[in-house]
């Protein structure tokens, strides 16, 4: 998802910056939101950063720590943090090659001027099943779902994303999947297969259409971002060429006075 960032703080030890204000999250959320930049952090850093956000009205923090780093896993448990996500980066070249039509089959763009249908809303919702807002249980259901609802709906008319592929049969959508490019990186956002047709390959030909879309725009290498707890899209990338290039451990902490 495109985020907008804004009021950098600075640590007053180091002068690093330590933590931004988010606020396309702030805006939607309807309260601060602010994400914490370094992946390591010790405790006494952690704790005097998070006590100024909570002075200055934040109310949720978000942190992608290093997970092979004990000492930040000891900081965000004594500061409270909840471990919400491993969230895992793959990425995978493009090869120069066409792919076979039956590869990619059946798969076509979703017009920008499209609607935000039933099909579509439940592809989004099943989206975030996994997705860190869903397990946190300090957020409340409709919370995430309007996330994940908006987030389609900006992808489709081009805000999010550049293009939406989806597997459509007699005006019935049955998979869909999100891309973007930016500065030649290409990025799956969204991936989504309804639950009663998965295991008919409707996810690799999503993949592959997507790389399809994105070598015919120059595009020479891909990255997605997935939940290392969702073990089927893992598998699923894995088994499309895709290689973990990076984890991080996705902690939230809540200002303790609200």
């Amino acid at each position: 998802m495109r985020n907008q960032e804004s009021t950098n703080i600075m640590s007053v030890e180091s002068k690093e910056q330590i933590a931004t204000l988010l606020s396309w999250d702030s805006d939607f959320f309807g309260f601060q939101v602010a994400s914490l930049l370094p992946r390591q952090i010790g405790i006494d850093v952690l704790t005097s950063t998070l006590d100024r956000l909570w002075r200055d009205g934040v109310k949720l923090v978000y942190w992608p720590s290093d997970p092979t780093d004990p000492v930040s896993h000891m900081a965000a448990t004594f500061c409270g943090g909840v471990l919400v996500d491993r969230k895992c980066l793959y990425t995978r070249n493009i090869p120069t090659g066409l792919y076979s039509k039956t590869r990619i089959s059946g798969i076509e763009k979703l017009s920008e001027t499209s609607e935000l249908n039933e099909d579509l809303c439940k592809l989004a919702l099943q989206c975030g099943i996994f997705s860190r807002f869903n397990v946190d249980p300090n957020f409340p259901k409709e919370g995430w779902e309007a996330l994940y609802r908006e987030w389609m709906k900006n992808s489709i008319n081009c805000t999010f994303a550049d293009a939406v592929l989806v597997k459509q049969e007699l005006d019935c959508i049955f998979g869909v999947i999100t891309l973007s490019v930016h500065g030649g990186l290409g990025k799956i956002g969204l991936l989504g297969v309804n639950e009663k047709s998965r295991g008919q390959g409707i996810g690799r030909k999503l993949i592959f259409a997507a790389l399809d879309w994105f070598k015919n725009r120059g595009v020479s290498r891909v990255e997605v971002l997935t939940q290392g707890d969702n073990l089927a899209a893992c598998r699923l990338y894995e088994s499309c060429g895709f290689v973990l290039d990076k984890t991080d451990d996705f902690y939230h902490f809540w200002n303790p006075m609200e």
